[in-house]
């Protein structure tokens, strides 16, 4: 399955059934948490760690002396206490010790602990690593047997760009450098030989820092804040963030982006301020202004954005308009004005 497939899927059967989600290293799994509990806003997200969980955190023996008999007291943080429907994400569930697994079976397959049950309503899932990626991820057969497994497909470089990074800050040299080097976001189990593409996590290989969609999010942060340090910290960070190979070849869309024209001067004369003359410096400035367009910078934005080609324009307002953070563009009139002539660019 595709990352929204996925969604879907335990969406609609959430409730009912426990899926496990196996997927490649850091290409989003943890994030499925976050998606799926905006599709029911009256749940409450739950989050648990199984690599640092105990038997103890899910229930703890206790002393009814009414009944002169002994139960078992689930956590808290479950909801079990107040019955509100949960949804709930086991994550690194392959990785848990054998009594952490068996202590919450009976909360996957029968969303029980003890004898308390979660809201009848509440989403129960759990994610995994591959187990041919070999860090530690192990089911034993009744494990199994009681669980969906489904695997995750690992998302394209377009799909983490279109569905994740243009929406939530990432970068646009991060961004830029992902779109020319799809590869670098290509699973493993297609190359044999790890040498055929030195970006990657690979089994076969001694990495110690690669590229995946989690640490693509982190060297974003790094590149994000580099005025704030030298040039060989920078390196060193990212090297140490998404490997050598990775580092060596985003330094050429780095230096794109320090020679772009700065926010201040296309805010002071957007009709005469200086207009990169490549295709990817004009692209790359668009995802700049996605970052840091305002509502009180709007006008001008827009105003220096009527000077590029309509690829710009229209990757500009279909992405903003996707936005939470850019709701206030519906209330602007030049942004309007641009949708309504343009309305064949958001069908």
């Amino acid at each position: 399955m595709n990352y929204n497939e996925t969604v879907d899927f335990i969406s609609a059967v959430g409730s009912d059934v426990t899926t496990i989600v196996e997927g490649h290293i850091g290409s989003g799994k943890s994030s499925l948490v976050d998606v799926i509990a905006k599709r029911f806003p009256t749940h409450r997200k739950m989050y648990l760690d199984m690599t640092v969980m105990h038997e103890g955190d899910f229930r703890v023996p206790a002393v009814n002396h009414d009944k002169k008999s002994s139960e078992f007291y689930p956590n808290d943080s479950l909801g079990m206490h107040d019955n509100t429907p949960v949804v709930l994400m086991l994550d690194e569930m392959g990785k848990a010790s054998k009594p952490v697994k068996d202590a919450s079976l009976p909360l996957l397959v029968e969303r029980r602990l003890g004898n308390q049950y979660l809201h009848p309503d509440s989403i129960v899932f759990a994610t995994t690593n591959l187990g041919s990626e070999s860090v530690g991820d192990t089911f034993q057969a009744h494990h199994r047997n009681r669980l969906s497994f489904v695997k995750m497909a690992k998302p394209t470089a377009k799909e983490w760009i279109d569905n994740y990074a243009s929406l939530n800050g990432v970068a646009p040299e991060i961004i830029m450098w992902a779109g020319e080097r799809p590869e670098a976001l290509a699973p493993f189990d297609h190359y044999s030989d790890p040498n055929d593409n030195p970006y990657i996590f690979h089994p076969k290989a001694q990495r110690t820092a690669f590229v995946t969609h989690r640490s693509l999010t982190q060297a974003s942060k790094i590149v994000n804040r580099r005025h704030m340090y030298t040039n060989n910290a920078l390196e060193v960070a990212l090297i140490g963030t998404i490997g050598a190979p990775a580092t060596v070849d985003l330094q050429a869309w780095i230096a794109m982006g320090d020679s772009l024209p700065k926010r201040a001067e296309i805010l002071a004369d957007p009709e005469n301020a200086k207009m990169p003359k490549e295709i990817a410096g004009k692209m790359m400035l668009t995802h700049q202004a996605l970052n840091w367009v305002e509502e009180s910078t709007l006008d001008a934005w827009m105003d220096y954005m009527a000077r590029m080609p309509k690829e710009m324009q229209a990757l500009f307002c279909t992405t903003a308009i996707k936005k939470d953070s850019k709701a206030f563009v519906l209330d602007n009139s030049k942004f309007t004005g641009f949708a309504i002539q343009n309305q064949y660019m958001f069908v």
